[in-house]
C-alpha cells in the first residue's frame, strides 16, 4: 500500500487455527479476505482494514489483529458469526 505522502506501508496477514471437536461435524477451515482501505480513507487521518472469514465450520472463529508483534485491542470491531448451510462468517473492520 502506498499512502498519499509517497511511503510505503506493508501489511502481513497471518493466521493461527485452533480447532476443537466435540461432534459438530466436519471441520472447514475458513476463507480469509484482508480488504485494504479506500483510496479516500489513505488520504485522511485514519484507515481501516477489514478481515473477512467465510465458509468455515464449527463456529467460534476469532479475530485479532497485531501491529509489531503486540495484539491491538483499542478500535477493533468483530461482528456476529452468521451461518448458513451450516458454514459460517465473520468480519473485524
Amino acid at each position: 500500500m502506498v499512502s498519499r505522502t509517497g511511503e510505503v506501508h506493508k501489511v502481513k496477514l497471518s493466521s493461527v487455527h485452533y480447532c476443537v471437536r466435540c461432534n459438530a461435524g466436519p471441520v472447514v477451515k475458513p476463507s480469509v479476505s484482508l480488504l485494504p482501505p479506500s483510496p479516500l480513507q489513505l488520504c485522511e487521518e485514519s484507515a481501516s482494514l477489514l478481515c473477512l472469514l467465510s465458509g468455515y465450520s464449527p463456529q467460534g472463529a476469532l479475530v485479532s489483529w497485531t501491529v509489531d508483534g503486540s495484539v491491538v485491542k483499542n478500535e477493533v470491531l468483530t461482528s456476529a458469526e452468521e451461518e448458513k448451510n451450516s458454514r459460517y462468517s465473520r468480519a473485524a473492520p
